[in-house]
């Protein structure tokens, strides 16, 4: 099935704009979309003049390219400011070689979900049955989105637990604190890093990488308790543009971000993705199985790149991946910002 991406006006525009990077006739605003058949994401600066990051490609068809398959190639170029695209050095990949991932579940389990509740399961477990599996240790964690947002499930590699926590999901005629989810699972991924310092090299190309998959069919309506007595809350009024670069120690955090039906706020859904991940907008709830999959997919085709810039006064990267289609060779660019820190 192809799954329906929430497609803006920026998103059509970028198609067109890629092609004229290299040749800096392109306002790369544009490619920072919702939706972007090259990503970059879990950007990370582990300090001494390096980079690293991750990147994907979603075919034409919605589904990940295995870059080792395509016999991809990857090249990266640095910036500063507007000036002219130059060559980064010590440009590491290896398209053979995935990284470890953790990523935390945000299943909204509100009052609209009541008659969906085992269709939400299945899309779950469907999640946690293509990742857990794979080596290295990927893990997995839930949270839960109702009146309150409240952790079931720490990170673990154990599938028989992290099954039973989705099975354990129940739904009552509750409001949804979902921006407090987004924030609790962020949280959550931050709770197993190494405490204290910069993140180190090897993570920062071999992972763990934090990520977030999350799914609503409506909109936030208590983070802020709007609906529920404070006193029973977290007494923190999560925002949407408290989520806009979630990290964990440096690291962006990638999330996935997926819409159900006609009443969800898809501009504050797209808008928390923006840092390194992506948007779907699926119909309905018999969609919703084939979409968690294929976020999971996706994670798994990540591939790690390191480089150096060639100075420390650079502030954005042009990421290019040339790889072999069914109708041949095809080049697909984009950029994302340098974090400040690289050099220190």
């Amino acid at each position: 099935m192809r799954l329906r991406p929430h497609i803006t006006a920026p998103v059509l525009a970028a198609a067109a704009c890629a092609a004229a990077l290299v040749a800096g006739g392109c306002n790369n605003s544009t490619l920072f979309s919702t939706v972007k058949p090259l990503l970059i994401t879990n950007t990370c600066a582990p300090g001494g003049g390096a980079v690293g990051m991750n990147v994907n490609i979603e075919g034409k068809d919605g589904h990940a390219i295995d870059l080792a398959a395509a016999q991809a190639t990857i090249a990266v170029q640095t910036r500063n400011g507007h000036g002219p695209w130059v060559d980064a050095t010590n440009v590491t990949y290896d398209v053979t070689k995935h990284p470890t991932t953790d990523t935390m579940l945000v299943a909204d389990n509100s009052g609209s979900e009541v008659s969906t509740l085992p269709t939400v399961k299945a899309a779950l477990h469907g999640f946690t049955d293509a990742v857990l599996p794979r080596p290295p240790d990927d893990r997995a964690g839930l949270v839960r989105v109702s009146t309150h947002a409240t952790l079931e499930q720490p990170l673990t590699t154990d599938a028989p637990t992290i099954d039973a926590a989705i099975e354990s999901l129940h739904s009552l005629n509750g409001w949804t604190a979902l921006w407090d989810g987004v924030r609790l699972a962020n949280e959550a991924l931050g709770a197993d890093a190494t405490p204290g310092g910069p993140i180190s090299l090897l993570r920062c190309v071999d992972g763990p990488f934090p990520a977030i998959v999350m799914f609503t069919d409506g909109r936030d309506n208590n983070s802020a308790d709007q609906h529920s007595d404070p006193a029973n809350g977290d007494h923190i009024d999560t925002t949407p543009a408290m989520l806009h670069d979630l990290n964990v120690q440096g690291m962006l955090t990638n999330v996935t971000a997926i819409g159900i039906g006609p009443q969800v706020d898809d501009a504050a859904l797209a808008g928390i993705v923006q840092a390194g991940g992506r948007y779907v907008h699926i119909d309905g709830y018999p969609e919703l199985l084939d979409a968690m999959v294929e976020a999971a997919n996706l994670l798994q085709q990540l591939v790690p790149i390191s480089f150096t810039p060639v100075d420390c006064n650079q502030t954005e990267a042009l990421v290019t991946v040339t790889y072999q289609s069914s109708s041949g060779p095809e080049t697909i660019a984009t950029t994302a910002p340098i974090p400040g820190s690289y050099c220190q």
